[in-house]
Order: C-alpha cells, then sequence, then structure tokens
C-alpha cells in the first residue's frame, strides 16, 4: 500500500503537464485501451496459469459454469455440489443467456476469465465516462479520471465479478445514463434497448436493487431528465432481465423457504433508525467512493454552489433506502421471506453516484471555468488516484497469487485427474482448507462435494454442518472447514478434533482430500505426496523464509499434490434401513445430530415424531442390488420380498418424487440429510427423480401448451 500512495506523487506530476492533455478522442481511446491492459494483465499474462482470487471468485460461478458446459449430464439437478442440489438456487449459468457459459464451449478458463474481466473493465468505463462527460461536458479529462476510478471503488468491482455474471455491477453507470441522461434525446430508446440486452445477462438479484437507487438518486442530479421515459427504461430493463431470468428467479422462489434463510424466520426486525445506522457504517467502509463524495461536498461548499443541495439529497437517498426496505414489515403484506434479503447490496449505488457528483466538482476546476484558481488541473489527483489504486490492486493480487496460487489449481492437481484408487460407485468427499475450493473439485475434477458452496443453503445441510465442525464456526466456515494451524503440530493435522468424522460418514463422504497430511485413527491413506509436492505448507516446514518463497513461486505452476484419505465405514448413497429411531419433532439440534451419530452408522434411521407413521417398518430381507446416479435423480434395483425401509443419502425437497413401477412412494425427510421411503413387497426397481416444475412448464400448463416444444 505504501508503495502504491508513492506512485500517486509521479503520476500527479506527469498526467499534470501542461503538455498531455486528454482533450482529444484519440486521446481519450490511446488511454483506454492503455489502462483496460493493465487492469485485466494478471488475468491473462501467463496464459492457463495466470491469477484468480481463489479467496473470493475464481471458486464459485467460473467452476459451475465449467461444470454445465463439460461435465453435467443434463436436468435441473446436480449430485455434485453441497450433497446435491438444485442448479437454479445455484444460478450461476442457468439463466438462457451467459456469455461466459458460450465462452466455455469453445476457450479454456483463462480466456473466459479474462473476457469477464474485459467486459467488466470496458462497460464499467465506458459507462462512467460517459455519465461523467454528461455532468461536465466540457472536459474529457474530467470524465477520464472519474472513469478510471469507477471499477476500482469496490471489491464487488474487482476481485468478486465473476458471482455477478457478465459485466455485473459495472453496468450500472451504462443503465443510468441511458435511463436518465437520455430522456430528452432522439436517440433514446435505441440507447435503452442496447442496454436492456446488456443488463439482461448480468445478475439481477444483485443489480437491480443498486441500479435502482442510482437511478432515483440520477433523477435527483438531473433534474431535466423525462421522470416517465426513465419510468419505461426501467420497465425495460426488468422485462430484458425476467426475459433471461424467469426460470432462474422462479427456482430461488421455489427453494427458498426450505433453506437457511429463504423463508426469513431467522432473521430479526430490524428498526429504521437501527437500519440507518447500519447502512451509514456500511457505506463509510467504501473508503474510495466516501472520500471522493465528502471532498466534491466540500468543494459545492467552498464555492457556494447550489448544487450542493442536489448533492447531500442524493447521498441521503441511498441509506435511505436501504433503511426503508430493511424496516419495512414485510409479514404485513405476506413477504416474511424479504427479511432474508441481503437489502445491503442497494448501497452498491455510492459509487455510481459518486461519478457524476465528482465530475460535477471538477469541471468547476476546468480551463477557463469561473473561480479557477488551481495553477493545474485538480483532475490529474483523482487520475493520479485511480492509477495509484490500480498499482495496490496489482500488489495485492501479487501477494494473493504467491500466497493462494491461481489458475493452475483447475487442472494441475494430479492426485484428482482419473486416479486409480477412484472407485466405481457413488461417493461424496470433502476438500480440507479451501485447497482447491470444493466448487473447483467438482466442476473440473467431477467429484461429488459435501461442502461446495451454494447461494442458499438448504435447512437440514446447514445445520447438518453445524454440527460437523467442532470450533465455532462463522459465515464462511460453516460449509467449509478451513485450516485451523492449533491443529497442526509439525507433522500432521489433527482431523478429528477439528471435524466430526462419524457425521461426514454417514453424509456419504467417503474420501477427504487434505493439502496436509492428516491423523487419525479412522482414516486410512489412499495417496501421500512427497512433502515437497505437497499444496500447502509452513516456512519452517520446508527450510525458512527463502526455500518458503521458492515454494510459493512453484506452486503457481504447479499447485502442488494433494493427499486423499478413505473415511473407515461410510455410508453409500443407497442402502436399506435396519432399524427406526423416533425424535420429538422439536429435538434441538445438537442433541439430534448425536443421536443420529450414534444410529445411522449401523444403517438405522432418526425420524421425527410427525413422520414416523409415514415411513412403515424395516425389513432384513430388503437389499440394494445396485444404485446409480443418473441425471435428476436416481435409479435403483432391489430385492424386496417383505418390502422394508429404502434410504437414499440425499436431503429431502418436496420436489422429490419415488415410484416403485406405477405405485408412488412417500418420501420422508431422515437422519437430518437423508431421505427414506417404504417399499411394497416385491418391488425390483426404483426410480427417484428431482420434479421441481419450471416456470415454462407452469405456464404451458395453463395454456395448454407443450412445454419441450415451447422450449425448442
Amino acid at each position: 500500500m505504501a508503495v502504491s500512495a508513492v506512485t500517486a506523487v509521479p503520476f500527479y506530476r506527469g498526467l499534470s503537464a501542461p503538455t498531455l492533455t486528454l482533450e482529444s478522442r484519440s486521446a481519450v481511446v490511446t488511454f483506454f485501451a492503455v489502462w483496460i491492459v493493465a487492469f485485466t494483465a494478471e488475468y491473462f499474462v501467463l496464459g492457463r496459469y495466470s491469477f484468480i482470487a481463489m479467496v473470493s471468485e475464481g471458486n464459485f460461478a467460473i467452476a459451475v459454469d465449467r461444470y454445465l458446459t463439460r461435465l453435467h449430464d443434463g436436468g435441473i439437478f446436480a449430485h455434485e455440489f453441497a450433497g446435491g442440489q438444485d442448479l437454479y438456487v445455484m444460478y450461476a449459468g442457468m439463466q438462457y443467456v451467459q456469455p461466459e457459459i458460450l465462452l466455455f464451449r469453445v476457450a479454456p478458463t483463462w480466456l473466459v476469465i479474462w473476457v469477464h474481466k474485459l467486459m467488466v473493465a470496458g462497460i464499467g468505463f465506458a459507462g462512467s465516462y460517459l455519465l461523467a462527460r454528461r455532468m461536465a461536458p466540457d472536459s474529457r479529462s474530467v470524465a477520464v479520471a472519474v472513469a478510471a476510478l469507477f471499477p476500482l471503488t469496490h471489491t464487488y468491482l474487482l476481485t468478486y465479478s465473476t458471482s455477478f455474471a457478465a459485466a455485473g455491477l459495472a453496468t450500472i453507470p451504462l443503465a443510468v445514463y441511458a435511463a436518465v441522461c437520455k430522456t430528452r434525446e432522439p436517440g433514446f430508446w435505441p440507447w435503452v434497448a442496447g442496454t436492456s440486452v446488456v443488463l439482461a445477462v448480468t445478475d439481477p438479484v444483485h443489480v437491480y436493487p443498486p441500479l435502482a437507487v442510482a437511478v432515483v438518486g440520477a433523477l435527483i442530479l438531473f433534474p431535466g431528465a423525462a421522470v416517465r421515459r426513465t419510468a419505461a427504461a426501467l420497465a425495460c430493463y426488468v422485462v430484458a432481465a425476467v426475459a433471461n431470468w424467469h426460470e432462474v428467479l422462479y427456482g430461488l422462489a421455489s427453494v427458498a423457504t426450505y433453506t437457511n434463510r429463504g423463508d426469513g424466520g431467522g432473521v430479526a426486525q430490524v428498526g429504521f433508525a437501527d437500519a440507518l445506522v447500519l447502512s451509514i457504517r456500511a457505506l463509510l467502509w467504501m473508503a474510495v467512493p466516501t472520500l471522493v463524495l465528502a471532498s466534491s461536498l466540500l468543494v459545492f461548499l467552498a464555492r457556494r454552489d447550489v448544487f450542493v443541495v442536489r448533492t447531500v439529497a442524493a447521498i441521503v437517498w441511498v441509506p435511505l433506502s436501504y433503511a426503508l426496505a430493511k424496516s419495512m414489515p414485510w409479514e404485513a403484506i405476506g413477504l416474511a421471506q424479504m427479511r432474508g434479503v441481503e437489502f445491503l447490496y442497494m448501497g452498491l449505488a455510492w459509487p455510481a453516484l459518486m461519478i457524476p457528483i465528482a465530475a460535477k466538482a471538477l469541471a468547476g476546476f476546468a480551463p477557463g471555468a469561473a473561480g479557477r484558481r488551481w495553477p493545474r488541473r485538480p483532475e490529474a489527483v483523482v487520475l493520479a488516484a485511480a492509477l495509484a489504486l490500480l498499482v495496490w490492486h496489482k500488489f495485492a493480487n501479487v501477494a494473493q497469487f504467491l500466497w493462494f496460487g491461481g489458475q493452475s489449481a483447475y487442472f494441475g492437481h494430479e492426485s484428482l485427474n482419473d486416479p486409480p484408487w477412484r472407485p466405481d460407485f457413488d461417493f461424496r468427499v470433502v476438500t480440507l482448507f479451501d485447497t482447491p475450493h470444493p466448487n473447483i473439485v467438482s466442476g473440473y475434477y467431477g467429484y461429488d462435494s459435501f461442502d461446495g458452496g451454494v447461494n442458499l443453503n438448504h435447512r437440514a445441510w446447514q445445520e447438518f454442518w453445524l454440527n460437523t465442525l467442532y470450533n465455532e464456526p462463522n459465515y464462511l466456515q460453516t460449509t467449509r472447514p478451513r485450516i485451523e494451524w492449533e491443529h497442526w503440530d509439525g507433522t500432521a493435522y489433527e482431523v478429528g478434533r477439528h471435524l466430526r468424522l462419524d457425521l461426514l460418514a454417514i453424509a456419504n463422504v467417503h474420501y477427504l482430500f487434505s493439502a496436509l497430511p492428516l491423523r487419525n485413527a479412522t482414516l486410512r491413506p489412499v495417496f501421500e505426496p512427497e512433502p515437497e509436492d505437497r499444496a500447502k505448507a509452513l516456512p519452517d516446514d520446508v527450510g525458512g523464509w527463502p526455500h518458503f518463497l521458492w515454494f510459493r513461486l512453484r506452486r503457481i505452476f504447479d499447485p502442488g499434490e494433494l493427499y486423499v484419505y478413505e473415511i473407515a465405514n461410510s455410508l453409500p448413497r443407497v442402502f436399506a434401513a435396519r432399524t427406526v429411531t423416533e425424535v420429538a419433532d422439536d429435538i434441538a439440534s445438537e442433541t439430534l445430530h448425536d443421536r443420529i451419530a450414534s444410529v445411522a452408522g449401523g444403517r438405522g434411521v432418526v425420524v421425527a415424531s410427525g413422520d414416523r407413521a409415514r415411513l412403515g417398518t424395516p425389513s432384513t430381507s430388503l437389499r440394494v442390488l445396485s444404485a446409480g446416479t443418473v441425471a435428476d435423480g436416481y435409479d435403483i434395483a432391489i430385492d424386496a420380498p417383505d418390502g422394508g425401509i429404502l434410504v437414499v443419502n440425499q436431503m429431502h425437497l418436496p420436489f422429490w418424487e419415488a415410484r416403485a413401477g406405477t405405485h408412488f412412494l412417500d418420501i420422508v425427510p431422515v437422519n437430518g440429510v437423508h431421505m427414506a421411503m417404504s417399499v411394497p413387497p416385491g418391488a425390483t426397481r426404483i426410480e427417484v427423480r428431482y420434479r421441481r416444475p419450471l416456470l415454462r412448464e407452469k405456464v404451458a400448463g395453463v395454456l395448454g401448451w407443450d412445454s419441450r416444444e415451447w422450449a425448442n
């Protein structure tokens, strides 16, 4: 940070020189070309070994998109993520059109990531430039300075951008420009149409709330806009999003009730005053836009510029909008689940509103402006600050690159590529220490992970993980066992002090992948790399810091090998229940999972009292002859002369259905993360399928259409 701060001085001196201006179109284009290459450099400079921030963005959308184009067997359900997941709840890639998905069909990962970053940088810069130019029409330099600053103002524009599809939040300035600044011009509708196409491929759940807030703020700042046309533009944006994302939005709405926060029940009602304070604190953490906005206010006050009133109104509007949404009594209008929505995303309008406000402040210092006193161009200060921030970002990425590695994690773990130890039955894995992230294990190496990341966690799965982790879990640790160095004794990691392996075995977790050697009596080592080839180490483990630096440099091109351990007595994906244990419906979570651990390992089931009558009686004669995962479910061959209880190692949702021939079976949630069904005597084949209806199927049914023909 100190180095990047120092660079601001020579940047300013060079940029403020009278001979260096950015007032011609050619100068702006040249600057943009150089800037966009610098902004995206680390994502392409080493090809497939290039950088990606694994701890924040290279572990979710990229892995899911790659899975969808290379490994998915069709349908709306994926066995590979989080113990089995509705892909629409993960939402990355399930919209009709997504640029990254199209690229993944023809291009390698590093190129997909680079093009994505080019979209973020290009659309973010262009939209910001246009918006700033509208507020400061006489100075291209001002617009360039503010446009260069915008993509560097928030981590969601930098190292989280892949989670928001296409250009994501970087589209907001362009959308504001089209919806507000073009309303009185003949080209308004073409601009709205083009911008709607750009917005249609971005994530509406996270992009549209701050966009709406930013549009209202821009109406305050640009009083000449035609409000009716702005409303029409917003309607076009919404229609474009719904056209591309309606199945995702419907899927989220359908499944949300069964997730950890989808019904809003776990989120306390917040009063207006408390919500306002929370919002202001969150906005102040956005240091760059907050500093720019505060500085602009001081400039307007010093000038006695009446624009300060509009500035204050637009700035106040942002936390006010959050406080109103957060404190609204949603239950009163039948929308209790809205309390589970993270309204703080609305605050991401803050960087977008920074653009016209900063442009207005800087325009007062432009050559020839009334009251100009500064001998050098102050817009050069902003541009120098943007370039210094860019330098800081590069230093931060280099540090992450050395510490965590990069895109080689997508293909370089040879111990996971078609290993000889991989069995031919269905099993799950858990990957310790985020090395690599479990979504990468699923999306690139094709393993069924039990600890992958999703957007809305299944409530039972969440509770299972809360009881699997011995240490006090937080939001990030709830599903992914990160490293706790107190369990490392210098030679091995005492994993039994960190995780309940008995619960993992119950969830069909057959293998642990680990960057460090593990110690536990219930584990059998399957693959053990040489110490110098392992993926993770402390400096003392490799001979001190010089050797450690070389170790980390090697990990850029070779992510290292993982230890593989087999968990003893892991339950299969499908099995016959031997016993039934009934518990109270309101049993405490910790007590319930202790009971599950004591019963399920012996192929028993723990069922709530309210569901016991639906389950029937186990039979010792029931045998599972074969079981396999198929698209959207399971095909199971059984021998059931006397019937019995069949258990599928899969979390229950009401969209599952099971059939024995033409006879539908009642499915009951058991053991926290299992579902069970009573099979009739003589049954030989059970089909279990995930049948959540798509919105187009529901609509087609109402209209009497064939949904399959409509989809084609």
